[in-house]
């Protein structure tokens, strides 16, 4: 978030894996009231509920840096992919 906050989801599917593993926010009246992420292809993939999508990479033993937004679809479908280098600056 912009101003440091954080948005908390809760997991709603069984399992105990990530590559299983759904999330819903519903705990704020916010723009992520009702978003969802889940595991898809290697990568994170948070869905808003207006339809705006993003994709953040996996940071699997990452310790120096967060998982990097890779790509940004608006709900109309238009895509914004994000080219980083190896340190993903």
């Amino acid at each position: 978030m912009p101003d440091g906050g954080r948005i908390h989801f809760v997991r709603t599917a069984a399992g105990t894996g990530y590559s299983d593993a759904v999330y819903r926010h519903t705990a704020t009246p916010t723009e992520y009231y009702g978003a969802v992420i889940s595991y898809v292809g290697g990568k994170w993939k948070p869905k808003l509920r207006d339809g705006r999508i993003m994709y953040f990479a996996d940071c699997e033993g990452c310790s120096s840096r967060p998982a990097a937004l890779r790509e940004y679809y608006d709900r109309l479908g238009n895509k914004l992919t994000l080219t980083r280098d190896v340190v993903a600056t």
